[in-house]
């Protein structure tokens, strides 16, 4: 949340200064395409999450302070398209790769490692 916040806006104000009032559908999206944008190429994973967060925070303050919001604007962060992404499945670990990491830590007296 800290880094959508701390955006800044084409006036040159941070967004988490501004009333939440002010955050349309066209707005969401605007700011989606601005967190997808990383220093070291897309970041659509952390976009995602923060539009989820979005998703959440706005339903749980809107039923503590429904005078806050704009009575004719929705919430607008359900309405945001997402890039797709390609989602990596990470392969099964095999037993001979259970067994070392079970024997390392029998070897370091961490006898009570988690595997979940």
């Amino acid at each position: 949340m800290r880094e959508l916040c701390e955006m800044i806006t084409k006036k040159g104000d941070r967004i988490g200064s501004r009333p939440i009032k002010s955050i349309t559908p066209r707005g969401a999206d605007k700011i989606y395409d601005r967190l997808t944008l990383g220093p070291k190429g897309p970041r659509l994973r952390t976009a995602e999450k923060i539009v989820l967060l979005c998703r959440k925070a706005w339903r749980v303050v809107h039923r503590l302070y429904p005078e806050e919001f704009n009575k004719d604007v929705p919430n607008p962060w359900p309405g945001v398209t997402m890039k797709t992404r390609v989602k990596l499945t990470k392969p099964a670990a095999t037993r001979e790769q259970v067994y070392m990491f079970a024997h390392g830590c029998i070897e370091r007296g961490e006898v009570r490692c988690h595997l979940f």
